[in-house]
């Protein structure tokens, strides 16, 4: 099983693995994407959104085959240089919070940009039951 960056010109096969797999996203070129190969195939994906205040992790889905193998754990902690670069936000659905929470994720509401407050708000009034995080390991401490 290896890291790999996904460039833009595989990012067909990427986004073929989030369709094949049940994720509605798409991968673009301004993303950086990176997935988990095991004999050339991808078995676990995540996207990197840069964003003029930070990146947000967007799309990570692991084969519907080999959940709770702790892919999901493996593939962010081998990104740990590539979250920590900028602040590094989600807005996980509440079931995955948990998770989040275990690989480093913290509550954002008192630390995201405003434009990110007020998405995650729009996105809570539309009923849909979303958490917003950020890695702490990216948040840069007040001098």
């Amino acid at each position: 099983m290896q890291l790999a960056r996904i460039e833009s010109d595989q990012l067909h096969l990427l986004n073929r693995f989030y369709k094949r797999h049940g994720h509605k996203g798409r991968a673009r070129a301004e993303h950086r994407s990176f997935a988990l190969q095991q004999q050339g195939e991808i078995i676990a994906a995540l996207r990197l959104e840069p964003l003029p205040w930070g990146q947000l992790l967007r799309g990570l889905w692991v084969d519907k085959t080999l959940r709770g193998c702790g892919l999901g754990a493996r593939l962010l902690q081998q990104l740990h240089s590539e979250l920590i670069r900028s602040p590094c936000y989600c807005l996980p659905f509440d079931p995955q919070a948990g998770f989040y929470r275990k690989q480093g994720f913290i509550d954002a509401r008192e630390l995201a940009p405003p434009i990110l407050y007020r998405q995650w708000q729009r996105y809570l009034q539309r009923g849909e039951q979303l958490q917003l995080m950020v890695y702490s390991d990216s948040i840069k401490p007040k001098q």
